[in-house]
Parts: structure tokens; sequence; C-alpha cells
């Protein structure tokens, strides 16, 4: 991540980071994703493992099932 941000800052690009929890149906996500990406040219999206997120009363999505939903978004290209 340290090395995209920096290659794209190099090369003049504003980069957007931001993080939020994954509640809502995919296209909350996609919405909040196209909103960061529209203030800066390069989007980097990161997801915490299972490690580390409390997943409550309700469970929660496993890290694989959250990283295929946002891999699957319009907003990410996959890098990496």
């Amino acid at each position: 991540m340290k090395q995209i941000a920096s290659e794209a800052k190099a090369n003049g690009r504003k980069v957007v980071a931001g993080a939020w929890r994954i509640r809502h149906p995919a296209c909350w996500t996609q919405a909040h994703l196209d909103i960061g990406k529209r203030h800066g040219d390069v989007l980097i999206v990161t997801l915490t493992t299972d490690k580390f997120v409390n997943r409550g009363p309700t469970g929660g999505l496993c890290e694989k099932l959250r990283a295929e939903m946002v891999a699957g978004l319009e907003s990410v290209r996959l890098r990496g």
C-alpha cells in the first residue's frame, strides 16, 4: 500500500484512503467507494483481518467474504 501511494504521489496523483465497516448491502459500499474515488485519482481500499475484527453478536462477514465482496465492486481494481 505504501509503495502504491508513493508511486501515485510521485506522479502527481491524489491518493484517497478511508475506513468503514461493511454493514450494508454491496450497493451502499459501492456508493461509499465511488464518493471516495471522486475525491482523488487513486483510491486505496484495505481490509482488516478477522483477527482484529469484533463481529459482535450478529457474527458478520469473514475476511474472505469481505475481500470477495469488495474485489467485485466496480470502483475497485485489484493490484498486488
